[in-house]
């Protein structure tokens, strides 16, 4: 009976410590969960900030771009339309150097000045943007559209109008030799 007895307080003793284990062990691992919950929250804390941060940093980013991508279409079409502008001024003065047919020369000269009127109006268009003053797109409008319509009408009357002139065969005059001055734009 003694051996039962003591085999009955060993077992209890057995139980005892297991449950102060299993106590101990659940106390430690609820801290430890604590810890980790504690460090999970910073974590997310700091993620969200950086997250705030990076939102904030993208959406200066953009704006920044947004300017260089407007400057440079500025520089791109301010390089073209002062391109276009030389270019139109070269043929108006070779037509009125050489202003010998002034019925159809003349509309062909104010086609010429199409180039440069619609290009500088829809560049300082493009310049202003939204950013302007309120009355500097609808002037120019005013300015362009006019513009458009009455070179509309002059290559319509021009491409109408019978001109009368030699075939550039007879201008050459097929029998001798064509030169520079008898066969170009500039006999005229």
């Amino acid at each position: 009976n003694r051996t039962l007895e003591t085999s009955h307080h060993e077992m209890e003793a057995y139980k005892t410590s297991f449950r102060e284990y299993s106590d101990n062990l659940k106390a430690n691992l609820d801290a430890g969960f604590n810890e980790q919950k504690a460090e999970l929250k910073k974590f997310r804390s700091e993620v969200n900030t950086v997250e705030a941060g990076l939102d904030e940093y993208i959406t200066h980013t953009n704006a920044q771009f947004k300017v260089e991508q407007s400057i440079i279409a500025d520089w791109i079409a301010g390089t073209f339309t002062i391109l276009g502008f030389l270019i139109s001024m070269r043929h108006v003065y070779g037509h009125t150097s050489n202003f010998n047919k002034p019925a159809i020369q003349r509309k062909i000269l104010a086609i010429l000045w199409m180039v440069p009127i619609y290009g500088v109006t829809s560049w300082i268009s493009l310049v202003v943007g939204d950013h302007g003053p309120k009355d500097v797109k609808p002037g120019l409008a005013l300015v362009r559209s006019p513009t458009l319509a009455l070179i509309l009408v002059l290559i319509l009357t021009l491409a109408l109008i019978p001109t009368r002139t030699r075939t550039l065969a007879q201008r050459c005059e097929i029998s001798t030799r064509p030169t520079a001055s008898t066969c170009s734009w500039r006999s005229w």
